[in-house]
């Protein structure tokens, strides 16, 4: 579609003091050089001067030079007249806070070892990670290696790690070359002290004991410890009962964890289990609150708690505990009926979820069966069906056809076909499940990479010129649903698409011009949108500049704008890559024509109205330079008449107008408004071209704009009304299309707009009515189809 010109001055999204002298200002689009260039549209408060102004190359980027700016100090910077590419300047001063650069270096505030290898140094502000964990940027003295430097995650703290350090010996850290954020390096020579640790001397304890079955027992320590001493059977003794002997012992990955093998438990008995001549990490042998109690291993299988499918290929199956990997993956241990193979198991990390892979399921009650499967203490699932048997309901596949999107003639001798979905291989290769109306035979067919598009060969020639139809039968989506079925919402089939075969690539046929910065470019058939709106096909000699390339409602002309051409001069236009619906380029031969620069014959257009929030500004916006005279005059007089130049209903008093810079904004001041929706209308207003164009009295309803007023207040009191009536009655689009609307009552008063009337589409797929500058449009949406727009005005009594 048109996207509508850009009518929205530039803000500014941050400003960033980068260092004493230099201030980085960011913009939310593409910056104009010159203005964005000019000093004198910014300004900063307490006392500092903007000395330079510098556009970046990412063309939102603007580094402004200052006089010092302090540290801490907060500054506003307040922005005017910058103009973004499209020309719209910043109108109304912008202001955006930032604070002085950071110029003080960190200091050192203090030291401490935690253990007699780590020690933690703790500093004044956030510190740059680079430099901060750089271990030749600590020296020790007396002298200890530093094998490592960590920044913590509060930025202000590194830890280095250390050679062994002496028990109470004081040691001295020098720092150097570490910067804050800002790249402030700390100070030469800057040191902090700090008391060596001991080495551990404290003997390991137990923590907690639990049985993990019924013949494996978990002993935890409070911290690391020596494998050697851990993996020794006989330093364990459990007693209660019967007591219990250990098979073996191993220590798991956090090295606090001691698994012991046991005879076999009872769950009955309350178990004690004692350690002796386990050693920590620095060979401290356990002595005291060596001993933990614990409750003899489960013998209590699991049981099925939930089973559910998630998606229409994966079970969901939940145990009441844990259990055992080796069983729990094992494919044979599950059984579904009806008969749906199983082909993936994996085990969820909770060790009580696995998840099955299946194949597609059905929409019905399916049953699983699980056996063999164990928990942690060796108990396998019960055979019981209340305990190893759940229903679940299947969750089906895709029951919908694929449908045949479009079809066009690639040459004499092959068709594109595409589908809306992919479809499986075999049968989208299968030349018999494609037929063309007028008969053509078909001799191959080939699917693209795409899995979407398939490539139709025929046997004999397709005539040019001629409309054919394709019939699709048997080709199947990935799900395995045949293109000849009736969709299930519908209850059409989808199998066919029409193309003209066209092998005749456009040709260019004039260029006619329209003002001296509007050309019509009129083709000899209907061309693509797509190449068609591309500003770089279209290259003119002399050299203009091609700002926009619109494809009119005829399809064949495209109206390009461009810089301003010279008038009385001979321009050529050549077209480059544009393509006609069939997807033919260009003919070589025919792609270039020439025309004669005329006068701009064209009065200005109003093209956007914007009330500010103080409630007495209207903004107007032209669509080119106009004069001051003619701009800022309240009334004209034509034929000894005298009209307003600004005239705004529902009536709204206009006071003074005051052309903006750059020639093309005027500010109105109007009496108070309220929120309602206004209707501003220009007359005699002219543009700075020679012989001036001026807008007529008859040129007042093309220069109508529609605005919300800036103000809280209601509008002004609804009418009652008998009958409303909705223009045009009848409305036939292209998908995408806009038409506009208008609701007026029994004595022709546009209601449109007013607080009243609430529009809607019948169905909502058909599209949508919205609200622009110009009033109430339609949009159609993508899709086709027939429906109702509806305007309901509901009186200020409350009847509809």
């Amino acid at each position: 579609g048109i996207e509508p010109p850009d009518k929205t001055p530039p803000t500014v999204s941050s400003a960033t003091a980068t260092d004493a002298n230099q201030v980085e200002v960011l913009f939310n689009e593409n910056l104009d050089l010159f203005s964005a260039n000019d000093k004198n549209n910014y300004a900063i408060d307490n006392g500092i001067t903007v000395l330079s102004a510098q556009l970046q190359g990412d063309f939102k980027t603007v580094l402004l030079t200052t006089t010092t700016l302090t540290e801490g100090i907060s500054y506003t910077l307040t922005v005017t007249g910058v103009k973004d590419e499209a020309g719209n300047p910043i109108t109304t001063p912008v202001n955006k806070s930032f604070s002085g650069p950071d110029t003080t270096p960190p200091e050192v505030l203090s030291a401490q070892a935690f253990t007699y290898t780590e020690v933690e140094i703790t500093f004044s502000e956030e510190l740059d990670e680079t430099t901060a964990e750089t271990a030749a940027n600590y020296t020790l003295e007396p002298s200890l290696t530093v094998a490592a430097a960590q920044l913590q995650t509060d930025k202000t703290k590194v830890k280095l790690t250390t050679s062994a350090q002496e028990y109470k010996t004081p040691y001295t850290i020098t720092i150097s070359n570490v910067e804050d954020l800002a790249g402030n390096p700390i100070p030469p020579g800057s040191n902090v002290g700090f008391v060596g640790k001991a080495q551990d001397s404290t003997p390991p304890t137990v923590v907690s004991a639990q049985a993990l079955g019924n013949t494996q027992v978990e002993v935890v320590f409070n911290e690391e410890l020596d494998m050697s001493s851990v993996e020794i059977a006989g330093n364990y003794a459990i007693t209660g009962g019967d007591g219990l002997t250990v098979l073996s012992a191993s220590l798991q990955a956090d090295n606090k964890t001691a698994l012991l093998t046991t005879s076999v438990q009872n769950e009955t008995v309350l178990y004690t289990v004692t350690a002796a001549n386990v050693m920590d990490l620095y060979e401290n042998v356990i002595a005291g609150s060596n001993s933990a109690d614990f409750k003899g291993g489960d013998i209590i299988p699991p049981k099925l708690d939930q089973v559910y499918a998630d998606t229409k290929t994966k079970v969901i199956v939940v145990f009441t505990e844990k259990v055992s990997d080796a069983t729990a993956t094992v494919k044979a241990n599950y059984s579904i009926t009806p008969s749906l193979n199983i082909t993936n198991v994996l085990i969820q990390s909770n060790k009580t979820t696995v998840e099955l892979t299946t194949e597609a399921q059905g929409d019905e009650n399916y049953t699983l069966r699980v056996s063999n499967v164990k928990d942690l203490a060796n108990n396998p699932i019960s055979a019981d069906p209340a305990d190893c048997e759940k229903t679940f309901q299947g969750i089906p596949g895709d029951k919908t056809p694929p449908q045949v999107s479009s079809a066009y003639s690639l040459d004499s001798r092959h068709i594109s076909l595409l589908f809306n979905e992919a479809v499986q291989s075999n049968s989208a290769q299968t030349a018999s499940n494609y037929s063309l109306n007028p008969e053509v035979g078909i001799s191959g067919a080939q699917l693209q990479s795409d899995k979407l598009t398939v490539k139709i060969t025929t046997a004999q020639d397709l005539v040019d010129g001629l409309s054919y139809t394709i019939t699709v039968n048997g080709v199947l989506d990935l799900e395995g649903n045949n293109v000849s079925t009736a969709n299930p919402d519908t209850g059409l089939v989808y199998n066919t698409a029409s193309f003209k075969v066209d092998h005749k690539s456009p040709a260019l046929l004039s260029a006619t011009p329209i003002m001296n910065t509007e050309v019509d470019l009129l083709f000899d058939e209907e061309i693509d949108e797509g190449t068609a709106e591309v500003g770089a096909n279209y290259i003119f000699n002399p050299s203009l500049t091609v700002s926009s390339a619109l494809l009119q409602s005829d399809n064949k002309t495209v109206k390009i704008t461009t810089s301003a051409q010279e008038v009385g001069r001979e321009y050529t236009v050549t077209v480059n890559n544009v393509k006609d619906l069939n997807n033919n380029t260009i003919d070589s031969a025919h792609k270039t024509a020439t025309f004669t620069a005329i006068p701009d014959i064209h009065y200005p257009q109003v093209t956007n109205a914007n009330a500010l929030d103080d409630a007495v500004t209207v903004m107007v916006t032209f669509s080119k330079e106009v004069t001051k005279e003619s701009a800022e005059r309240l009334t004209f007089t034509q034929d000894e008449v005298e009209y307003n130049t600004y005239k705004i209903t529902p009536s709204l008093n206009v006071t003074g107008a005051q052309l903006q810079e750059g020639n093309k904004i005027v500010r109105l001041t109007t009496a108070l408004q309220s929120s309602a929706y206004y209707t501003l209308t220009v007359v005699g207003v002219s543009d700075t071209e020679e012989p001036a164009n001026l807008i007529p009295i008859s040129g007042a309803v093309n220069n109508a704009r529609s605005f919300q007023g800036g103000g809280t207040g209601p509008g002004p009191e609804e009418p009652e009304i008998t009958s409303l009536s909705i223009t045009p009655e009848i409305i036939r689009v292209a998908p995408g299309a806009k038409t506009r609307l208008a609701a007026k009552d029994e004595n022709g008063n546009d209601l449109s707009r007013s607080s009243g009337c609430v529009w809607s589409v019948e169905p909502a797929s058909l599209g949508e009515v919205k609200f622009d500058y110009l009033g109430m449009t339609f949009i159609a949406g993508a899709g086709g189809g027939e429906g109702k727009i509806k305007a309901v005005y509901t009186n200020p009594s409350g009847n509809k």
